[in-house]
């Protein structure tokens, strides 16, 4: 049930992360004389937040980085790219909306394959237990 529970907190967490990096960059607060203040302000509690709740991950004995977690986050900062040639536009035009769906899809599939199950081991009988005893 925690396995599931931290599985649950973390998905949304694999998006938001680099996310929030790159929209750190875009974001412009009115606040004269120290904008750069107001980021800080604003993003380092989201950031504390979101390591944390990656951090419990380490907590879970069923979570396992494999191959196909590192292809489905590889694949989710590809449409980051691809958006990111867009324009990286507000999720307002079709082309946005379907880059932000499909990266958070995507984020949601890299956190399923963090719990995909290790393969069984080969029952196959051991070689050299078939062979006569030399006495």
């Amino acid at each position: 049930m925690a396995s599931g529970l931290i599985g649950a907190m973390v998905a949304p967490m694999i998006f938001e992360f680099p996310f929030d990096l790159i929209v750190m960059t875009r974001v412009y607060p009115p606040i004269p004389p120290d904008p750069s203040l107001y980021r800080v302000m604003f993003f380092a509690p989201l950031f504390l937040i979101e390591f944390l709740t990656l951090s419990l991950l380490s907590l879970v004995p069923t979570a396992r980085l494999t191959r196909p977690t590192f292809v489905c986050f590889a694949l989710m900062l590809l449409v980051f790219a691809a958006w990111a040639l867009a324009g990286f536009g507000f999720p307002a035009t079709a082309g946005s909306y379907a880059f932000n769906a499909v990266s958070k899809i995507i984020a949601f599939a890299t956190a399923l394959t963090l719990f995909i199950p290790s393969p069984k081991p080969s029952t196959a009988p051991d070689p050299t237990a078939l062979e006569p005893a030399v006495g």
